[in-house]
């Protein structure tokens, strides 16, 4: 092995370099925190995130050690704000299921949902449709949820005539896109278009 050391002003020089790159990621923690706090705001969501960083020059090799200990315990707590955020993002949602009874449509002994939805995220959206089936107990929900230059489809069914897998291949083969899937469940996926409200019209009279 081969040790080195330094001594006297070159010894905080070389414990602040030692440090530096937890600092940096502890920094790039704290502002994923700050845009999920404000991400969270803006849908009416209140969380709590509070935890102090360590700013106190270097004095020792404790010093190092503990600046590690310090950026895992901000991953753990970054890790369980973000946890928190998807959780309570999915309980709104659910909570909130009136907002679709304006597109529940009847057609003989089952019912359907054919919705447009913007900026909403995906995996909270499965949830949805899962409830929204629920709801209608016997039918199908379509949701397109408009996402930046894409559109994203996720379909839920419980009636053998109309399976999933057969209304998301109706719907992205008509937006250049891909889907698939199962009987009960099917997503995907297109470019975002103005033919939408279009398909999703002609998809409404197949139904």
């Amino acid at each position: 092995y081969r040790i080195e050391g330094v001594t006297n002003d070159l010894i905080e020089d070389r414990l602040l370099e030692a440090i530096k790159p937890y600092n940096d990621e502890k920094i790039k923690l704290l502002m994923k925190a700050k845009n999920i706090i404000q991400l969270a705001k803006k849908e009416g969501i209140t969380l709590d995130f509070d935890i102090e960083i360590k700013t106190d020059t270097p004095q020792s090799y404790k010093d190092i050690v503990f600046e590690k200990n310090e950026l895992e315990y901000a991953q753990e707590e970054v890790k369980t704000l973000e946890k928190k955020y998807k959780e309570e993002k999915e309980k709104k949602a659910l909570d909130d299921l009136s907002s679709y009874d304006k597109d529940i449509k009847k057609v003989d002994d089952y019912s359907y949902i054919i919705t447009k939805v913007e900026n909403k995220d995906n995996n909270v959206l499965k949830s949805v449709a899962d409830s929204l089936l629920n709801k209608i107990e016997k039918g199908y929900v379509v949701i397109a949820n408009i996402k930046d230059e894409n559109i994203n489809y996720i379909v839920r069914s419980n009636i053998e005539s109309k399976k999933a897998n057969d209304l998301i291949k109706k719907i992205t083969t008509s937006l250049d896109g891909k889907g698939g899937g199962t009987d009960t469940f099917a997503q995907g996926g297109s470019p975002k278009s103005n033919k939408l409200d279009k398909v999703l019209e002609e998809l409404e009279e197949i139904i």
